[in-house]
């Protein structure tokens, strides 16, 4: 194995390891943000289907 392929798959990995704690992080504030809304908003039940 030479010293670029190496290189090649840490690489790789760095960028799927950012690319899931970017999703996981998305996840969390759009939990984060729902339920603020559907505390902020309980007797609008129209918003909550949406």
């Amino acid at each position: 194995m030479s010293i670029e392929t190496s290189c090649n798959i840490s690489y790789a990995y760095h960028v799927i390891v950012f690319m899931h704690l970017l999703q996981i992080s998305l996840y969390l504030l759009n939990g984060i943000g729902a339920l603020r809304n559907i505390y902020k908003i309980p007797e609008d039940k129209t918003y909550l289907v949406h």
